[in-house]
């Protein structure tokens, strides 16, 4: 070039003269085609002659360009150009991938991947920053502003909007994932199948189904119409607002039969990933309709849905939406379904400071604490703060509809669990809901699939269970995890065998008493009742009504005293000894495995072979520096590396710590059992004096008849 630099001078003026040329006549024409779209002033899109040519639009870029030339400084100009010009490079760069990776249109003819544009955008605003920090953000300011008056004016254009397609490309990648993986019980969400109806129909089953979802959950609503044309069509969806923030999308499903529309929904709606869980709708009331919605039931319960059923009271409505009462037979899943319901019914909106209670009807007087204990353990570990309600019902023996009606009566919304579990009594269940709905205000029945987490408070025991008694069997010791070298496995198992024996000495002196008592106790319990039934049956012979009831006295008064003995021997005498027996054979069984580690050596040479003594990438810093000071330790010894370790410490860890361990779990669980055992048989008394009594007061009644 130094040859000729006449050709350096015409390559500048080439330069310049294509990108003033290609900016005066792309300028106009770009400004033109803005207006066109209603992106900037209609002024700017008329254009003359046959070819439209931009007029107005050239003479602004004329402007433009005379202002630059007017400043009179290159180096200020090429600040300002070259930034915009590389703004623009990486805004093309960027779409380029945007478009790539979101829409199934963008086909260009020189096409190039993703990355490729997504680093081009990069190294354009890598370079940006490189040649003036200041310009850029000048830049991105202007172009910032650009963005948000653009986005207020709501503009619509023919090409369509490019993050429909970004959403749908994220829904579809989150949908495969969530197939692939397994939902934690703690994560539930609820996917709830709504069947309101028309948009105006049941706004409180809305409503309802809003609170339920909350800010995690999502819902589905149906309105099922009924129709008799030869071909039905597909859903139709419409929206029911015009607020966005409250519209609602109702799936409008032709059908023949309302119940059968139902069962088809059920069956095939949902999505690979998200697929419904929970079916939410109003409990029918019409006695026409009675055999096609308890089989509707039953359908849901088959597919696994948890079934959620609205009783509402049009007068009440949802009253002041501050109070919730939820109602628990005792056993089942219901309870833990019902507390994650709560969990999103009260995070936000209307009932999120409402006061829940939980309450359980207990037929047995001496179990109310055991219940409460029991319940508060169960909110305890979903980590849910619920006020606990035990109703006593063992002296009045009310119904429970009679008492969810009197302690409900007043309550915003009462969730009640189907007790029938497995519907083989819900003609039963649904004329008890009709009775409730006289004396309650809104309230719901819920019915929770296999997905919950069951407990049982042990509320449905039967009258005349015998006392269950621990079982008199040999303390079995988990299996000894050897070690892989078998100098420690052999020494480790010979002593195994040796502590099996002292094992055999630990269970006759600390578990015998202990197992011999509670069955005295039982039997002795046994044997009471016993006596006292066969003496009633020698009531019934009893003509004389002053004879039959001195024999009941009496009766009653022999048990009394029989139970109170056996009890009172319970309380001084066989607790003590149970209580001795335990804690005299620990001691002995602790001292002397003590005594038998104390009798291992200390240390003993173990042979490592080096290929054991490799390291390992998975080895931890303190494992690798064994290995290191072994190897080097012990160079010339061959395939065989003798290593000295803490043999007691070895012992101590099979035969002491796990031996230790195993006996804390094992006596936590025998205590739960003798207090169980103990339990029961209390409560198996006051079953008896409640049968005495009530054979009294049946006896009493007779002989009143008899005597009138």
């Amino acid at each position: 070039m130094h040859w000729y630099p006449q050709l350096v001078i015409a390559g500048i003026w080439g330069a310049t003269l294509s990108s003033a040329l290609g900016s005066i006549l792309a300028a106009p024409r770009i400004l033109q085609s803005t207006a066109l779209d209603k992106i900037t002033p209609r002024f700017f899109a008329h254009g003359t002659g046959a070819s439209k040519e931009p007029r107005n639009a050239l003479l602004l870029t004329f402007v433009i360009a005379e202002a630059g030339i007017l400043i009179g400084q290159l180096d200020v100009i090429a600040r300002i150009v070259s930034i915009f010009f590389i703004t623009t490079y990486g805004f093309l760069n960027l779409s380029a991938a945007f478009e790539s990776l979101t829409s199934a249109d963008f086909r260009p003819s020189f096409r190039t991947p993703a990355w490729v544009s997504i680093v081009g955008s990069l190294a354009c605003f890598l370079v940006m920053i490189q040649l003036d920090f200041l310009a850029m953000v000048g830049a991105v300011l202007i172009l910032g502003t650009l963005f948000l008056i653009l986005k207020r004016r709501q503009l619509v254009l023919e090409t369509g909007d490019a993050w429909s397609s970004v959403w749908s490309t994220l829904v579809r990648t989150g949908l495969r994932r969530l197939n692939r993986s397994t939902l934690h019980a703690r994560n539930w969400r609820p996917n709830i199948i709504l069947f309101s109806g028309q948009d105006t129909a049941r706004p409180h089953l809305v409503e309802l189904a809003k609170a339920f979802c909350g800010r995690l959950g999502m819902y589905s609503a149906f309105e099922l119409v009924e129709s008799n044309e030869k071909n039905l069509t597909r859903d139709n969806r419409f929206f029911t607002a015009s607020n966005k923030k409250e519209e609602l999308l109702i799936h409008q499903h032709k059908c023949r039969d309302i119940y059968d529309g139902m069962n088809d929904i059920s069956r095939v709606y949902g999505f690979s990933g998200i697929e419904p869980n929970t079916i939410l709708m109003g409990w029918s009331r019409s006695e026409k309709n009675r055999e096609k919605f308890l089989r509707t039931i039953k359908n849901f319960e088959a597919s696994d849905y948890n079934t959620i059923f609205l009783n509402y009271n049009s007068e009440k409505k949802y009253g002041k939406k501050k109070s919730i009462d939820v109602w628990w037979s005792g056993w089942g899943s219901n309870f833990s379904f019902s507390i994650f319901l709560m969990r999103h019914f009260t995070v936000e909106g209307d009932w999120k400071d409402a006061q829940i209670r939980v309450l359980v009807v207990n037929g047995k007087q001496d179990k109310a604490e055991a219940l409460y204990k029991s319940l508060q353990h169960i909110l305890n570990r979903y980590r849910i703060n619920l006020e606990i309600k035990i109703i006593d019902n063992s002296v009045d023996g009310m119904p429970l509809q009679e008492i969810i009606a009197k302690e409900s009566s007043n309550t915003d919304l009462t969730v009640i669990g189907i007790p029938d579990k497995r519907y083989t009594k819900l003609e039963q269940t649904y004329d008890e809901v009709v009775a409730l709905s006289k004396h309650l205000g809104t309230f719901i029945l819920i019915n929770s699939s296999s997905q919950f987490e069951s407990f049982n408070l042990g509320l449905e025991d039967k009258v005349g269970d015998d006392v269950t008694i621990p079982l008199q069997q040999m303390v079995e010791m988990p299996e000894l995890q050897l070690s892989s070298y078998t100098v420690i496995s052999e020494a480790i198992g010979k002593m195994d065998i040796d502590g099996q024996a002292v094992l055999k000495q630990f269970y006759d002196k600390a578990f015998v008493p202990v197992f011999s008592e509670m069955e005295r106790f039982s039997t002795e319990l046994q044997v009471a009742i016993e006596s006292a039934f066969q003496q009633l049956y020698k009531v019934d012979g009893f003509d004389d009504a002053y004879r039959r009831r001195k024999t009941l006295i009496k009766i009653k008064n022999d048990f009394y005293f029989r139970i109170n003995r056996i009890y009172g021997s319970l309380t001084k005498e066989k607790l003590a000894l149970q209580q001795e027996a335990l804690e005299s054979g620990l001691t002995w069984y602790i001292d002397r495995l003590d005594q038998d580690l104390r009798s291992i050596p200390a240390k003993m040479v173990i042979p490592y072979e080096r290929r054991d003594l490799s390291i390992q990438t998975t080895d931890s810093f303190r494992l690798r520096w064994f290995k290191l000071h072994r190897r080097f330790a012990h160079p010339f010894s061959g395939a065989i590396i003798p290593v000295k370790v803490r043999y007691r410490d070895i012992a101590d860890y099979y035969l002491c710590k796990g031996r230790h361990r195993f006996l804390s779990v094992y006596l936590s669980q025998l205590q739960l059992d003798i207090l169980k055992s103990y339990s029961e048989g209390r409560s198996l008394v006051v079953m008896v004096d409640t049968f005495l009594n009530l054979f009294m007061e049946k006896s009493s009644r007779r002989m009143t008849y008899l005597h009138c």
